[in-house]
């Protein structure tokens, strides 16, 4: 599934656009929310077993997806398979702080011994909630465990690492890039944002992101970039660059809002380069059917060195607590998330799996064609224009499997999702678009007010 994302200045349609979570009632979630910070799942806790206390970060009315639904086949599986020990689930939710009031909280019980003893940052993981260790180091656990070390693709686990070390694994990946034709920005393996624009101008093509306000321009070019302009482990920022000066001004010439003009026939092979998730296995074969060509370049987003692709952590977000006394179990437990029947089932749900044995597994059978009686099976669609008329892709081809692979295996950087500095990026953002504001204050007022909450988390 194609996701394009449009970012507006309310912060709920940021987090549902990066996100793309969706909100069900299931087996963690309860439409009776408790009205403490915390509520504790007792069903079917042996109270004769060892407990193994599994976190699960919640928003405040939030119930649970499907991701959760299969997380919980996976501790029902465990506890079944164990005489001695049992997980069991504590809800904490985010309800003073929209955004961080639960993970202060876990970290403040992390460090008075008190805290879980695995923790599941869910979909909005972000590296702040990690910074200052408040986690297990993963690495040594997989240095001892060849099988797995081999099955990991070592450069995702290295884009993921913060402060020197893996403190929390993402149980799938999704990769977030730019794409463009060959035809049109060459074969060029990355891009700074000054290379970018000259391509844009030498084009000539009135909308080379696609037909796209102010806002949603900058988006477009920066949403995965956070990590570029703020360095976490540090506690600094660098939105006063050239760089990030250049992607508002290039923003800022387009309409502020969207006209009443039609773009029926309008579509990616208008652009210079369009934004994708890569969260299926058929979506190499997608771009390339919407483009209408196999010479596609991922030249991903500007950076300042290494590969523009950016990999960011699909659902259930995994942590072993430093304060536990079970982290032998715990790491047992999430041994068992990188089973094939773990990895296949989540990535039914826009998730790629992070080993490559279930990877191989899901591209050997995206390349055959399956019938239903005579008939060819649609496994995926794409669209090609903005008519929005769907085609199907019964397969896909060597090629596209290998670009896949290669896409995984060329990735650096990692993207968390954090709200709060996200919020204040757009609302500056969106301000100066308006007219409301030069961009030299807007620029100060995001830098002065990324660096006050980076002050702040340090400090808690």
């Amino acid at each position: 599934m194609r996701r394009i994302i449009i970012m507006l200045s309310a912060v709920a349609f940021l987090i549902t656009c990066i996100t793309g979570c969706g909100k069900e009632t299931g087996a963690f979630g309860n439409e009776n929310v408790n009205e403490s910070a915390i509520y504790e799942q007792s069903e079917n806790m042996n109270t004769e077993k060892e407990q193994i206390v599994l976190a699960m970060l919640f928003e405040d009315d939030e119930l649970s997806n499907d991701a959760d639904e299969i997380l919980q086949k996976q501790i029902d599986k465990f506890n079944q398979a164990h005489s001695d020990y049992e997980i069991v689930i504590k809800e904490y939710r985010r309800e003073e702080d929209m955004y961080d009031g639960n993970v202060t909280l876990l970290q403040r019980e992390v460090v008075s011994g008190e805290g879980p003893d695995i923790i599941n940052y869910r979909w909005d993981y972000n590296v702040a909630a990690v910074t200052g260790k408040y986690t297990v180091d993963l690495r040594q656990y997989i240095d001892n465990n060849p099988e797995i070390k081999e099955n990991l693709f070592p450069n995702i686990l290295d884009a993921l690492s913060v402060e020197g070390g893996l403190y929390a694994l993402p149980s799938t990946i999704r990769l977030n890039t730019l794409v463009g034709c060959k035809a049109e920005i060459g074969d060029i393996r990355r891009w700074d944002v000054e290379t970018m624009l000259g391509i844009f101008e030498k084009s000539g093509k009135e909308y080379p992101l696609g037909h796209l306000n102010k806002l949603a321009v900058f988006d477009r070019i920066f949403c995965a970039l956070t990590n570029e302009y703020v360095d976490w482990e540090k506690g600094t920022n660098s939105f006063d660059s050239d760089e990030f000066r250049s992607i508002l001004e290039y923003a800022d010439k387009f309409d502020l809002n969207y006209g009443d003009e039609s773009w029926n026939g309008f579509g990616v092979k208008d652009y210079v380069v369009n934004g994708y998730i890569v969260a299926d296995v058929f979506d190499t074969a997608r771009i390339e059917c919407e483009f209408q060509t196999e010479d596609v370049n991922y030249v991903g987003f500007p950076c300042h060195d290494g590969c523009g692709t950016i990999v960011e952590p699909g659902d259930n977000v995994m942590a072993i607590s430093m304060s536990s006394k079970h982290k032998d179990q715990a790491w047992e437990f999430m041994k068992q998330l990188m089973s094939d029947e773990y990895q296949l089932d989540m990535a039914e749900s826009f998730n790629l799996p992070i080993t490559r044995s279930a990877m191989d597994k899901m591209l050997d059978k995206a390349k055959k064609v399956e019938y239903n009686g005579d008939e060819m099976v649609a496994k995926a669609m794409y669209q090609p224009d903005e008519t929005y008329e769907s085609f199907p892709i019964y397969s896909i081809t060597d090629k596209q499997a290998e670009d896949l692979i290669s896409l995984i295996e060329s990735v650096d950087k990692s993207y968390s999702l954090n709200p709060k500095v996200d919020y204040v990026i757009y609302e500056e953002a969106d301000a100066f678009f308006a007219g409301q504001q030069s961009i030299d204050q807007t620029i100060d007022n995001i830098e002065n007010r990324v660096w006050l909450y980076i002050s702040e988390k340090a400090a808690s």
